[in-house]
């Protein structure tokens, strides 16, 4: 099984006309891959316009859905979307998030469901789910809303929420009990647990770039009270890989932290930006991360590399 993670598209007026090039740069470097490597899950980690407008969830909404036509998409059965800081509208509290649940019923298929009045908490904290069983061991990939206070007055500010864990607890717990095989679980949101970069660009220079979840060492904590292998986000435009070990536990357990990078180019990032996006390859004995960074010489062409 193959997911792959898309992040921080930031679509605009001024780049609109570069995504139907874009998503198809994207799918030639992932036909350059054999085919056993083609999705069967696209998850996309936020960010994908630029100010949360109407406009530019059409354009997102367009392109993406070409996107889908593609060659190397034809297995895609599920796609998951979860949003970030620039999705929202704050002009009004209210509906901040409207647009981007419109985007979601637009987009997104495969989602599995909870028993009725569990599912209706899980929609109204906009966490959901995709859980696929296989023949050695099954996945789950949970999405989660890290937006809850990031607004005008707090930019940047990633936070769960007590809530938002006991929901994401619950589905663990709901599809352990059920099955007795290896479950592979992985949980997706937008902004970042531990910093990717050694210093975050103009953050001393503009406060309003700096960034961090609030509640990040508890949700790490939830993660690994319940076997998370992988939390996967966006939000920092760096591809990223860090295997996260507290030694204020007794048990052995990790959880690898993994930044999928940006795909805004050099027209919101500055121009020693590359694109990136990740592949995960979920095998019986393994997770094979593949990473796909823009060429140096050539935004439209990518690079492969990957850890095991």
């Amino acid at each position: 099984m193959n997911i792959l993670h898309l992040t921080d598209f930031h679509i605009n007026r001024q780049n609109r006309k570069k995504f139907d090039e874009l998503c198809q740069s994207i799918g030639d470097a992932i036909k350059s891959l054999d085919k056993e490597c083609y999705p069967d899950i696209i998850l996309a980690t936020g960010d994908l316009t630029e100010t949360g407008n109407q406009d530019e969830y059409k354009w997102f909404k367009e392109g993406f859905k070409k996107m889908l036509l593609l060659e190397p998409f034809n297995k895609v059965k599920h796609i998951m979307i979860v949003p970030g800081n620039h999705d929202f509208s704050w002009q009004v509290e209210e509906t901040r998030d409207e647009s981007f649940r419109y985007l979601c019923d637009n987009i997104e298929t495969g989602l599995s469901k909870l028993e009725q009045t569990e599912q209706s908490r899980a929609d109204k904290n906009l966490v959901k789910h995709i859980f696929i069983k296989g023949s050695n061991k099954n996945v789950l990939l949970i999405g989660m809303n890290s937006m809850k206070i990031d607004s005008k007055e707090a930019p940047g500010l990633g936070y769960f929420s007590k809530e938002q864990l006991r929901i994401v607890e619950g589905i663990i717990d709901f599809y352990r009990t059920k099955n007795s095989k290896k479950l592979q679980i992985m949980v997706a949101f937008h902004h970042h647990l531990v910093p990717v970069a050694v210093l975050e660009r103009d953050t001393l220079d503009n406060r309003d770039k700096y960034s961090i979840t609030i509640d990040a060492r508890r949700a790490i904590n939830t993660f690994l009270d319940k076997s998370v292998d992988f939390a996967v986000h966006g939000h920092q435009h760096q591809p990223s890989m860090v295997t996260w070990k507290d030694d204020e536990r007794k048990d052995d357990k990790v959880l690898h932290i993994i930044s999928a990078g940006c795909l805004a180019g050099k027209l919101y990032a500055g121009e020693g930006a590359r694109n990136s996006f990740m592949l995960y390859s979920i095998k019986d004995d393994r997770v094979i991360v593949n990473k796909a960074e823009s060429a140096d010489n050539d935004s439209d062409i990518y690079v492969w590399s990957s850890v095991e």
